[in-house]
């Protein structure tokens, strides 16, 4: 993960923003008083979608029954 201190951050944030935006992040910002980590948006709801899908035990069992499944053992016909 790139590390850059927070005056190096404050100096450059419109290119910083630039760079996470088109490389997807994300980037540690240090200072004295502790770090923060900047991300883009679309990483972050990426990572919302994910904790809030693996947040609930039968989508979990879901997504990882249906990881395990070959492409050839599913069904065309779906159950809705």
């Amino acid at each position: 993960m790139e590390r850059v201190n927070v005056s190096n951050a404050r100096e450059n944030i419109y290119a910083l923003v630039e760079s996470i935006n088109k490389t997807g992040g994300p980037v540690c910002v240090t200072s004295k008083s502790g770090n923060v980590v900047m991300i883009s948006e679309n990483e972050w709801k990426d990572i919302e979608e994910t904790v809030y899908l693996m947040s609930n035990k039968s989508t979990y069992e879901a997504i990882v029954g249906g990881v395990k499944t070959h492409a050839d053992d599913c069904s065309d016909k779906l159950p809705w």
